[in-house]
């Protein structure tokens, strides 16, 4: 119940009843069915509403506590005492027809426990006490029956409202209910067991909307008020009292303009009221300003109230708007604008006005906030947006709006604020939204050193760094803060008399704002006790980052050298070898001028060098397991799927970690005779194989031979002598990240065919027994350059040590002034090589590992360090390429549908990049493999063209097949240098088809059947996820008939859906359907039923009965007649009409009885049109008859003979039909083009 019957709710989950009941055909009487008094039952109560008509709900469960006599408890009557009861309790009214009691959720009476009835007994026990009832179960015959429980069953009493309860106005927080359970009577003077409990009372709740109410002097604003109970239901009949708040006299709710308040007004059923205010003029006043009034509900003595506020102003609104956009001059379109969320606030009364809102839920904004009677927002497409509000107000106040960029546009741009003018109620005002696009730094570089060359240590270097933003284009961003740091775990350490390195002199972190160029520059400094004692390079790096947004970094390296001490000399001849001169007939090699020369000292060579080492010598050494799926083109090449196949093996090295499924496990390094190993580093995240013969350095083999593999770019182990440790070591030149590879080769041992892939190993990166990788993606990271060109730009003083030099026409070299450790000698590795060839396509490379040798350089010594020879070759770099391969068909489409015999446009197009670079260019000259994967529908006019100068070829393809289907045109080729990845598309799709045509009648369902003419018919197709999509639709004929052709993409081979929607004259509505799968080939026929439809009245054209000539020439008369129904059930007049190729030529108004059937002919002339096949006959509104006809200028006459049906003339008759025939056959023009001759009867007789 609500309001009026609100629930008293004493739900007193008394641990009272559980009511299993059980039906007796007698009463129990007697103690034996007495509860005893340890019986314990609990109550306890919901809180209910003050002042509100109410009713009563009691809910019993849990009986606990002792039984006489018995396991269960028996009883015959419930008793409620509301004595204490603070409200109105008078139960004397109260009849059985506002009681209900249930069990278990059904009504007792029900429950099949014998209990018909129940007697209501107001005061039972005589004493005058009106707010005592007992509920007594009776049978049919009105006797009392006794019921049992056992604790298990729940039972409730509903007692209705009948103005029985009415609740105090006084709240309450524990008012006594007394529950009573009586063994044998009603009567409470019985052994009965009770239990007492309390309710609660609360005021009811009353809001007030609008608050505040805004308007002008002389209008209203419409309040409601809303009183609710405790249960937040709305209270129906509720006296609201609506009176001036302050003392003031200032509100009226009519239009007499003098205030009349207080005044009281009730609620309905939902508890609502309402009450239209508006404001009058005081004495001397103009009637603008701010008026208070209160709602005052009467239904309790806590009287409770809302203060409401009503503003009345001259004019009621003021009006805001303005753009918004960046702050640029002038401003400019702000991308995703819409994503500003504004909020608005006054320092009026009113406070927030708009919190939070989308601008781009403006249009909207209106219909859930009371304060804003209109607003909009526009994006306005490439200019700034704009914007206008218009606010409710009745007094001068400044407006301030505040716009956070969200989604989109979070960190994009700044939040903004700002306040309009003090507005008055009727004015407007422009507030432009500009918010600054936040700039960040997106890249930092360092744009110079200063001094260039490796400085003394002594010396303080300059770094300069420069700070762009993509916000600006790229432009460099001025004041934008820059802060350098060292990063110490790139810096030397444990040297003797070095501190650390200053930045700026400090020896903290420095931090600078860019100039107008968008530069900082830093000064380096070694600081050292003293730094000239320092004997050691000391190295470092210097980190920059640009603090301000994003957070960019770059960073320095620096080598700070200090002064020259002892030094040595390192010179010899560089010798260049020819692989073309046969050795013992002359020499092979020459001196050669110009090749360039190198040393590093070898600890530098170290700390760029990783050791391949064999597994039985460290068990860690493993090489990558293989994805079958990764590779599944190379093992396509030998049969093989995956390493499930029972052919498939590993030759080398041995996986120990197993070679199953689609992955295999891990494998062991192995350097065995004939294995290889290569390396690869990575260019804008792509792998790039480097040639041994130039790019890295193979050193110090222990028990292996090795030689360069030139046409796997690769180290081959030529020679294991079988000692241990196996091992070498590989020393990468360029400061880059690296990974080494060992050739796995793969069989299928029923062929013997073999493939090979290089996959990942582990290497010690230490190189000298460090820990090896922990997974074989691990990369190694190479610091050092140490290339010629990294050499010569590190030591470019020509004061100080010459690392570099190139040979003398002699093929000498020397290299000057190598630093050497005090009294013993220094390590240098010294390289030859390099491109200056004489030939642009060439590089001097390491002769087999010739072109490089260790040299212990020592102070002042002549000896071997004198006199070092090396050796190079000349050879062609392996380009290594990245083609991008694409197919399309009909002029650059993926796909095309072409019926039988029609060549479709086959193209091919092919580009290259050379790995680690982003310059495609066309793959001219190579021949592509074209291949039709299904050969049955077609084939392929050219299938191996070749690529032209823009790296594109074309052919065709044609489906010459009875066959339809699809087949994908497939393009590879056989790169013609180094590895080949394809990106892009290789495939084309081409869906060779026959033509189909559906056509069909829509008819009703009676028998036979009637044409549906007009029906909306519908056909869908089956796409490739099953789901069936509409492809065409029309209008069904006047015979009820439709067509779908190719025009409509109708296709052979493919699954449709036909469906007809019909609304006859009487308004009902049908549909009907037919589906054809996989459609052949030609026309096929689909018929839809509709039923539940009637067939429109009308005139009907025989079925058969159309009679016209199959040929006419242009201008020839010629006779077409039809038999018409009239389907009506009344007699009718329509017209029937002769059409000739789609066109009305003549018609006739046709009168017919009900059902009645009569020819109609017409007699025309056929048009002068040009030779060919036109369809012609006679139509009415609902149907059509046509047929044929050839028209040929040289075709054969018509005739109509009309003969007399008498019986005397049929002679004469016989002879004009035989001289006909023999004109026809002798060739005569007045032969008749028919070859078949019928009677035709009809009422005036004839012959045709």
């Amino acid at each position: 119940m609500s309001g009026t019957r609100e629930k008293f709710n004493a739900v007193f989950l008394a641990a009272v009843m559980v009511l299993s009941m059980v039906a007796f055909s007698t009463a129990f009487a007697g103690s034996a069915a007495a509860l005893q008094n340890d019986a314990d039952i609990d109550t306890s109560q919901d809180v209910t509403t003050a002042g509100v008509d109410t009713g009563l709900e009691v809910s019993l469960s849990n009986i606990s506590g002792n039984y006489t006599g018995t396991s269960q408890g028996s009883i015959e009557a419930l008793s409620v005492d509301l004595s204490a009861y603070s409200g109105s309790a008078d139960l004397t009214s109260l009849t059985g027809n506002d009681v209900n009691i249930s069990i278990d959720g059904t009504d007792a009476t029900d429950a099949g426990i014998g209990v018909a009835d129940y007697n209501v007994v107001v005061d039972p026990d005589g004493t005058s006490n009106n707010a005592l009832v007992a509920f007594e179960f009776v049978d049919g015959s009105g006797t009392p029956v006794a019921v049992d429980f056992n604790g298990n069953d729940t039972a409730t009493i509903d007692i209705a409202n009948s103005g029985n309860f009415t609740n105090p106005t006084t709240t309450d927080s524990d008012t006594a209910v007394v529950v009573g359970f009586h063994p044998t009577s009603a009567d409470p003077a019985d052994d009965a067991t009770t239990d007492t409990d309390g309710y609660s009372v609360t005021a009811p709740s009353v809001e007030v909307t609008p608050d505040p109410g805004v308007t002008t002097v002389g209008s209203a604003v419409d309040y409601t008020v809303n009183v609710t109970d405790s249960n937040n239901e709305g209270i129906d009949g509720a006296s609201v009292d609506i009176a001036n708040a302050g003392g003031t006299d200032n509100l009226t709710d009519d239009s007499t303009g003098a205030s009349n308040l207080s005044t009281t007004i009730s609620t309905g059923s939902d508890g609502l009221a309402t009450i239209s205010l508006q404001n009058v003029t005081a004495t001397g006043g103009d009637g603008i300003g701010t008026f208070d009034f209160t709602a005052t509900e009467q239904l309790s003595s806590d009287a409770v109230s809302q203060t409401v506020t009503h503003q009345s102003s001259s004019q009621n609104t003021v009006l805001i708007q303005g753009e918004i956009s960046n702050d640029a001059n002038p401003p400019e379109e702000l991308d995703d604008s819409g994503n500003v969320s504004i909020t608005i606030t006054s320092d009026g009364p009113i406070g927030t006005i708009v919190d939070s809102r989308n601008i781009s839920e403006f249009d909207t904004l209106a219909n859930d906030n009371s304060l804003v009677e209109e607003a909009s927002f526009s994006d306005n497409g490439g200019d700034p947006g704009t914007y206008q509000v218009r606010l409710q107000s009745s007094q001068s106040q400044i407006y301030t709006f505040d716009a956070e960029p969200v989604g989109a546009l979070t960190g994009q741009v700044e939040a903004f604020d700002g306040p309009t003018r003090n507005i008055a109620p009727g004015q407007s005002d422009t507030r432009n939204l500009r918010l600054s696009e936040v700039i960040n730094p997106t890249d930092i570089n360092v744009v110079n050193v200063d001094p260039s060359s490796t400085p003394d240590i002594e010396q303080t270097v300059d770094v300069t760094v420069e700070v762009t933003s993509a916000d600006l284009g790229g432009s460099v961003l001025s004041d934008t803060p820059v802060q350098a740091s060292v990063n110490n775990s790139e810096t030397t350490s444990g040297v003797a008399n070095f501190n650390n390195i200053d930045i700026n002199g400090t020896a903290t972190d420095e931090t600078k704002n860019t100039d107008s160029n968008g530069q900082a520059t830093f000064s380096v400094s070694v600081d050292g006790s003293p730094v000239s004692d320092i004997e050691e390079v000391i190295e470092t790096q210097i980190e920059f980052t640009a603090t301000d947004g994003n957070n960019v970094q770059t960073s320095q390296d620096l080598e700070f050298i200090p002064s020259v001490g002892d030094t040595g000399t390192l010179s010899g001849t560089v010798d260049v070898v020819d692989e073309n001169v046969t050795l013992g007939t002359q020499s092979n090699i020459e001196n050669t001028a110009g090749v360039e020369v190198h040393a590093v000292q070898e600890d530098r060579v170290l700390s760029d060098s990783v050791r391949v080492v064999d597994q039985s010598d460290n068990g860690n050494a493993v090489v990558e397991s293989i994805n079958s799926t990764n590779i599944s083109d190379t093992l396509d090449q030998i049969g093989i799927d995956d390493f499930d196949d029972a052919d498939a093996s590993i030759v080398t090295p041995t996986f120990s970690g197993g070679v199953a499924g689609e992955e295999t496990g891990l494998g062991d390094v192995e350097l065995d005779t004939g294995d290889q190993f290569r390396v690869v580093t990575f260019e804008d995240g792509e792998e790039v194989t480097l040639d041994p013969r130039s790019n890295y350095l193979v050193r110090n083999p222990s028990s292996v031979e090795l030689i360069e593999n030139e046409s796997d770019q690769s180290v081959e182990i030529f020679d294991n002598d079988g000692g241990s440790p196996a091992e070498f070591e590989l020393a990468f030149l360029s400061n880059a990240s690296y990974q080494v590879q060992q050739k796995v080769v793969i069989q299928n041992d029923s062929t013997e065919e073999t493939v090979s892939v290089f996959q990942n190993i582990t290497v010690d990166e230490g190189p000298n027994n460090g820990p090896l990788q922990a997974n074989t993606e691990d990369v190694f990271d190479a610091s050092e350059d140490l290339t010629y060109e990294g050499v010569e730009n590190r030591f470019d003083d020509s004061d100080r040590t010459v690392q570099t030099d190139t040979t003398n026409e002699q093929g000498n070299f020397e290299l000057l002034n190598l630093p050497t450790d005090a009294g013993s000698a220094q390590d240098y590795v010294v390289m030859a090589g390099g491109s200056d060839t004489g030939t642009a396509n060439t590089e001097y490379g390491f002769a087999n590992f010739a072109g490089y040798d260790t040299v212990a350089v020592e102070a002042n010594t002549a000896g071997s360090q004198l006199d070092t020879d090396l050796s190079v070759q000349e050879f062609e770099p392996v380009n290594q390429f990245a083609y991008n391969l694409d197919v399309t068909v009909d002029n650059g489409a993926k796909s095309v549908e072409a019926p039988i015999d029609e060549p479709v446009s086959v193209e091919v197009s092919a580009t290259q990049r050379e790995l680690g670079t982003n310059d495609e260019q066309p793959a001219e000259g190579i021949e592509i493999t074209l291949e039709a994967l299904n050969s049955n529908i077609g084939e392929l006019a050219d299938t191996t063209p070749v690529l032209d100068s823009n790296g594109e070829a074309t052919t065709t393809f044609t489906g010459d097949s009875p066959q339809v289907g699809q087949t994908n045109i497939s393009a590879t080729f056989d790169a013609p240098s180094g590895p080949v990845s394809t990106e892009g598309g290789e495939q084309a799709t081409v869906d060779i088809f026959q033509d189909a045509q559906i056509t069909g009648d829509v008819v009703d369902d009676s028998t036979p059947s009637d044409n549906l003419p007009g029906a909306e018919v519908t056909l869908t197709e089956e796409n490739a996820t099953g789901t069936f999509v509409e492809i065409a639709n029309t209008t069904a004929g006047p015979a009820g008939s439709f067509s779908f052709t190719g025009e409509d993409g109708v296709r052979s081979g493919e699954n449709y859906t036909v469906e007809a929607s019909f609304t006859d004259e009487e308004g009902n509505e049908g549909t009907g359907f037919a589906q054809i799968f996989e459609i052949p080939g030609g026309t096929t026929n689909a018929d839809i039923v509709i039923e539940d439809v009637i067939a429109p009245e009308g005139f009907e054209v025989e079925d058969g009965s159309l009679e016209a000539p199959a040929s006419a020439a242009p201008g020839e008369e010629i006779e077409v007649s039809a038999n018409v129904t009239n389907t009506a059930g009344e007699e009718a007049t329509s017209p029937v009409t002769f059409v000739f190729d789609g066109s009305d030529v003549e018609d006739q108004d046709v009168t017919l009885d009900a059902g009645a059937t009569d020819p109609v002919s017409f007699t025309v002339t056929v048009p002068d049109v040009a030779d060919g096949d036109y369809e012609h006959g006679i139509e009415t509104d609902i149907d059509s008859e046509t047929a044929t006809i050839t028209v040929e200028e040289d075709a054969p006459a018509y005739y109509t003979l009309k003969l007399s049906n008498s019986i005397a003339d049929r002679a004469a008759q016989t002879t004009t039909i035989s001289t006909f025939a023999n004109h026809r056959q002798s060739g005569s023009t007045a032969l008749l083009p028919r070859s078949v001759y019928r009677y035709t009867r009809t009422h005036t007789g004839g012959l045709r």
